[in-house]
């Protein structure tokens, strides 16, 4: 298991700090700010927090591998695409949802509550320098 942010130690719960090469942009590309707290990281695994008050948005980015995610306070959410594309979601507490990796895209709140969900991604292999097409949700 690796300590977030290094390649060597132990795993790391709960860490608040987002290493910066997670927060970075790859040329061309967004990547890596899929939730506000980065809860644990291995081999194989990452795993998110996204918390969103009322009104507020998740930063732009893209997942290079397919995740889940799990609601655990339940909202009105609404996925917006950076070609302009939209998808609104009525998330339900316990609702798990397994996505491929896709274009990028950012989270609103578009309700009036706190909403909440856990983002695990499965970490398969670094991104290829040339990138396939992805899923386009």
């Amino acid at each position: 298991m690796a300590h977030v942010g290094s390649t060597h130690g132990t795993s790391t719960h709960g860490t608040t700090e987002i290493p910066e090469e997670l927060r970075g942009r790859t040329p061309g590309r967004h990547y890596g700010t899929a939730g506000t707290k980065l809860l644990f990281e291995d081999e194989s695994t990452r795993v998110w927090l996204l918390e969103l008050q009322p009104g507020e948005a998740s930063e732009w980015h893209e997942h290079p591998w397919d995740y889940v995610f799990v609601v655990d306070h339940p909202g009105q959410v609404r996925l917006e695409y950076e070609d302009g594309d939209i998808e609104d979601q009525d998330d339900f507490i316990g609702e798990v949802v397994h996505r491929r990796r896709g274009k990028p895209h950012r989270l609103v709140n578009r309700g009036d509550r706190f909403y909440r969900n856990v983002v695990i991604e499965f970490l398969g292999q670094a991104p290829p320098p040339q990138w396939p097409p992805a899923d386009p949700k």
